[in-house]
C-alpha cells in the first residue's frame, strides 16, 4: 500500500478513536442549543510573521501528508502597497456558532461538541459530496481523495481532553496565536482579508497597530519553516470536475421541459423518460468520494438546499414516470409533474446559493430558465422560448459587459456560439415553422446551454480567506 493509501486508513481510524460516531456525536441525546463552552482561536496580527510554524505543527499533530495541513497562512498587502497594512493570516476551522458547513452539509455528517463548542465531521457520515467547502467562507475544509471524504481541524480535542492547547497554539513561536474561551479572548471580530459572514465564527484579531511588520515579530521571517509549502488552487470548481453536476442539470431540465407542455408529454416516450431519469440519478453521484453512501444525501432536508433538490428529483422523476407511462389515475396528474420539476430546477439553483458568488440569482444558465426554454422549444412556442430566451440573452451580455468592463476575460469567441447557437438558430427554427427541426432546434439550445454552464462553474466565487483579501485590497 503506497503512502497516500496509508494515510487515508489513518485519517479514518483515527477520526473514529477520537470524535467518532460511537463516541463524539450522539445527536440524538443533545441538540445545537445546549453548547456550554465556546472555545476559540485569537490572533495577534502585530506578532504573526508569516513563518508557517503552526501549520508544520497541524500537519506533525494530525498526521497528515507534507504539504497538507489543516491550517493556511496567507499575506494580505504582500506588494507592500502604501496605502494599506502588511501582516499575515493564520487560519484554520473558527469552529463558527452557526456553522455553514454543519447546516448546509446534506449527509448530516457535522455537529459541534458541547464541552468545547468544536464543530466536528464524523468521517463514517460522510459522503464526499464536498459541499461544505464550497458553503464554508473560511476555507477549513478539505477534501481528501484517498479517502473519499472531507478532513478538517478538530480544534485538537485529544489535546484539550488532557489539558492542553491545540498543536498551531503551542508551537507558535512569537505567542501570535492564543486559544481560550471565546468571551475571555481579546481584540474584534473582523479585519481586512477575513470573509465578513454571519456565521459567527470563534476567532479574535488583535488588529495591526502599522503598515508595516512590528519589531518583535522581525526575529522569524516568512515562510522560514515552511519555505516549500504549494499555495493552494484559487478556484474549486472547474467544468471538468462537475461534468456530473452539470449533466445532471442538463438531463433534469430537458426532463422537466418536456413535462411541462402537453406536447411534451406526447412526444417524450415513457420509457425513454425514465432511462433519461435513471441515468440523471446515476451521474449526480459520481462525484461522491463514498458512493456507498449516496442514501445519506437526503437526510439535511430541513436545511440544506442538496437534501431537497434530491428529494424533489426523486419526487418528480417518480410523478413523471408514471405520468409519461400513461399510468396517471388522474386527469390533473400532468400538472402536478410540471410543478415538482420546475420546483426540482428551482432546488438545484438554490444549491448553489452557498458560494454567495454575485449576480448567481440571474445568471443565464439558471437551469430554471433552461427548463423553460427547452419547454418553448418541445411545444414550439416562439413565444415562450422568446421571452425567456430574451431574458437569457440579455442576463449574459450584461454580465459579459460587466467583465469587460472590470478587465476580466469575457471570451468573445465563446459568447459568440453561446447567444448564436443556443439562442439565435433554435428561434429562427421554431418562427419559420420548418417540419422536422425539433431535434435541431434542441440540439442547438443544448450546445448553447452547455457552452453557458461551463462558464457558469469557471466563474462561481466560492468564498476564501484569499479571495476576501483580493477584494480588500482591491477596494
Amino acid at each position: 500500500m503506497d503512502h497516500s493509501g496509508r494515510h487515508g486508513e489513518l485519517l479514518l481510524a483515527r477520526a473514529r478513536n477520537r470524535y467518532g460516531a460511537r463516541r463524539g456525536f450522539p445527536r440524538e441525546s443533545r441538540t445545537r442549543g445546549e453548547v456550554v463552552t465556546q472555545n476559540g482561536f485569537s490572533l495577534d496580527l502585530n506578532l504573526c510573521t508569516g513563518c508557517e510554524a503552526c501549520v508544520v505543527a497541524c500537519t506533525i499533530e494530525n498526521q497528515l501528508p507534507w504539504g497538507t495541513s489543516w491550517r493556511s497562512v496567507d499575506g494580505f498587502n504582500t506588494r507592500h502597497l502604501p496605502q494599506a497594512p502588511t501582516y499575515h493570516l493564520s487560519l484554520a476551522c473558527n469552529h463558527c456558532a452557526d456553522a455553514p458547513c454543519e447546516s448546509n452539509c446534506p449527509a448530516l455528517a457535522y455537529d459541534k461538541d458541547p464541552d468545547t463548542g468544536a464543530v466536528l465531521l464524523d468521517p463514517e457520515r460522510c459522503i464526499g459530496c464536498k459541499y461544505c467547502t464550497w458553503a464554508c467562507p473560511y476555507d477549513a475544509p478539505h477534501y481528501d481523495s484517498t479517502a473519499g471524504i472531507v478532513s478538517k481541524c478538530t480544534f485538537c480535542q485529544h489535546r484539550q481532553v488532557e489539558g492542553l492547547q491545540p498543536a498551531c497554539v503551542a508551537q507558535c513561536p512569537t505567542g501570535a496565536l492564543g486559544f481560550s474561551e471565546i468571551g475571555t479572548l481579546p481584540g474584534v471580530e473582523d479585519v481586512p482579508g477575513f470573509p465578513r459572514t454571519p456565521a459567527n465564527p470563534a476567532i479574535r484579531f488583535v488588529p495591526s497597530r502599522s503598515s508595516s511588520p512590528c519589531e518583535a515579530a522581525a526575529a522569524v521571517h516568512p515562510h522560514s519553516i515552511l519555505p516549500a509549502l504549494p499555495q493552494r488552487a484559487s478556484s474549486k470548481t472547474s467544468f471538468r470536475s462537475e461534468a456530473p453536476l452539470w449533466a445532471f442539470s442538463l438531463t433534469c431540465s430537458f426532463l422537466v421541459g418536456a413535462s411541462t407542455t402537453s406536447a411534451g408529454r406526447e412526444w417524450l416516450p415513457g420509457p425513454v423518460f425514465l432511462l433519461l431519469a435513471i441515468l440523471a440519478a446515476s451521474a449526480s453521484t459520481l462525484h461522491l468520494g463514498r458512493k456507498e453512501r449516496a442514501w445519506r444525501a437526503i437526510l439535511n432536508w430541513r436545511r440544506s438546499w442538496l437534501s431537497r433538490e434530491i428529494l424533489l428529483f426523486t419526487a418528480f422523476a417518480g410523478l413523471g414516470t408514471v405520468e409519461f407511462m400513461r399510468w396517471m389515475p388522474v386527469a390533473w396528474g400532468g400538472w402536478l409533474v410540471a410543478v415538482a420539476g420546475l420546483c426540482t430546477l428551482f432546488a438545484i439553483d438554490k444549491v448553489y446559493s452557498v458560494t454567495a458568488t454575485p449576480g448567481l440569482d440571474w445568471h443565464s444558465a439558471r437551469t430554471l430558465g433552461t427548463g423553460l426554454m427547452l419547454a418553448g422549444v418541445i411545444a414550439q412556442s416562439p413565444w415562450l422560448f422568446g421571452v425567456v430566451a430574451a431574458l437569457k440573452a440579455a442576463s449574459y451580455v450584461a454580465r459579459k459587459y460587466q467583465f469587460r468592463r472590470r478587465g476580466v476575460a469575457w471570451r468573445p469567441a465563446v459568447s459568440l456560439v453561446r447567444l448564436v447557437a443556443g439562442l439565435a438558430v433554435p428561434l429562427t427554427l421554431i418562427l419559420g415553422g420548418v417540419e422536422n427541426t425539433l431535434l435541431l432546434a434542441w440540439m442547438a439550445v443544448a450546445v448553447g446551454e452547455i457552452v453557458d454552464r461551463a462558464e457558469f462553474y469557471l466563474e462561481l466565487e466560492i468564498s476564501t480567506p484569499a479571495r476576501q483579501i483580493q477584494r480588500d485590497l482591491a477596494a
